[in-house]
């Protein structure tokens, strides 16, 4: 049976060939999608698709992503003929293919030089900047101090200190050495302190530079008629014929008619006597308290009253301490109103007000309409660092200065 139907359609063929039987169209009935056209063959037909199809029918989209592929991470998106990247931030080109220049459309700051990421930048910044644009100037006073007061001044990439007299040094870290310039004399040793030195003398000397002898003859006296030499350091009694002693003191009992006052005790010595004093006293009889202020001093001003066997500094208003050295902190008993803060003067205190407040204590609000005034007619109301123009009806504006207007009639 399937030979003889092959036999027939092979006759069919052939007498169609010659042109005794109609060709026929193998396109009826058949729709190719895509708007392809169908063109009949011999014995079936064929569907001519346009660029971008495919299929029996031209029913399939061709998949132009298998023969592209997009870079660094974008994704392939299939079109009719064709296809599209969709890139990842950062780059751009038919396939990816290129990094954006972020540094076009930024610039860096300060000489910094602009280094392109992906989808960004980076400013390599001069020394002594820093931030996103290099716009910002370093502190390099946050990580470096400044020694003994001395203060810091921000520099581009560097700081210098300020230092407060005696010191030197990068970090006012150096007592400055005023003995350099300075000599002691008769052998005296010098020795620095913070902005100035202090001769240490050898026993007999006396004076800023030790340049003095001292005059040990003042404060001992040689007795009965005897005459007192200085020395370096002591000194010599030159007695008369009759006496002898340090102080010509070896003669005869003179305690019998001589009295020591302030509860001296009366030593003899030879053709003459001696007073032991109470500490505090001192003279031939006892007589004299010993003035204490002229080896203490007082600081700040401070007036020195002698005491017996003793001082006490009267210190000037706004300094305490047993040589007038501590300024009273007049903050502790004294409070700044409305968030000022306190600073301790001598003798006093100023209170550092916020904006809006003034006063001794920093209690009075400023009466800022005062300096302000509110046009046509407007009432100013105070407010803390600030007014408010409280405006008739028909103005408007910080100052009422401007006319509102307003409809003629609601519709």
């Amino acid at each position: 049976m399937r030979s003889l139907t092959l036999l027939l359609v092979s006759a069919i063929i052939g007498l169609t060939y010659a042109g005794y039987y109609p060709r026929p169209n193998f396109c009826k009935g058949v729709t190719c999608k895509n708007k392809g056209k169908c063109k009949s063959l011999y014995t079936s037909f064929k569907c001519e698709c346009k660029k971008g199809f495919t299929g029996k029918f031209c029913q399939t989209n061709i998949n132009d992503c298998k023969r592209n592929s997009c870079k660094n991470g974008g994704k392939c998106k299939d079109l009719v003929n064709g296809f599209k990247c969709q890139c990842k931030k950062g780059f751009t080109g038919k396939f990816c293919q290129t990094n954006i220049n972020d540094c076009k459309r930024n610039s860096c700051k300060n000489g910094g030089k602009c280094k392109d990421l992906v989808n960004g930048f980076k400013c390599q910044c001069k020394k002594g900047f820093t931030g996103k644009f290099c716009q910002t100037n370093i502190n390099d006073c946050k990580r470096n101090s400044c020694k003994n007061g001395g203060k810091c001044k921000d520099l581009i990439n560097g700081f210098k200190c300020q230092c407060k007299k005696g010191f030197t040094g990068k970090f006012c870290q150096t007592n400055i050495n005023d003995c350099k310039r300075n000599s002691c004399k008769n052998g005296g040793k010098c020795k620095d302190l913070v902005n100035g030195f202090k001769c240490q003398c050898k026993k007999g000397f006396t004076g800023k530079f030790c340049q003095t002898n001292i005059n040990d003859c003042k404060r001992n006296s040689c007795k009965d008629g005897g005459k007192c030499k200085d020395l370096v350091n002591g000194f010599k009694c030159q007695c008369k014929k009759g006496f002898t002693g340090k102080f010509c003191q070896t003669n005869i009992n003179d305690c019998k008619k001589n009295s020591c006052k302030n509860g001296g005790k009366c030593k003899d010595l030879v053709n003459g006597f001696k007073c032991q004093c109470k500490k505090g006293f001192t003279g031939k009889f006892c007589q004299t308290n010993i003035n204490d202020c002229k080896r203490n001093s007082c600081k700040n001003g401070g007036k020195c009253k002698d005491l017996v066997n003793g001082f006490k500094c009267q210190c000037k208003k706004g300094f305490t301490g047993k040589f007038c050295q501590t300024n009273i902190n007049d903050c502790k008993r004294n409070s700044c109103k409305n968030g000022g803060k306190c600073k301790d003067l001598v003798n006093g205190f100023k209170c550092q007000c916020k904006k809006g407040f003034t006063g001794k204590f920093c209690q009075t609000n400023i009466n800022d309409c005062k300096r302000n005034s509110c046009k046509n007619g407007g009432k100013c109301k105070d407010l803390v660092n600030g007014f408010k123009c409280q405006c008739k009806n028909g103005f408007t504006g910080k100052f009422c200065q401007r006319r509102s207007y307003k409809p003629a009639y609601e519709w």
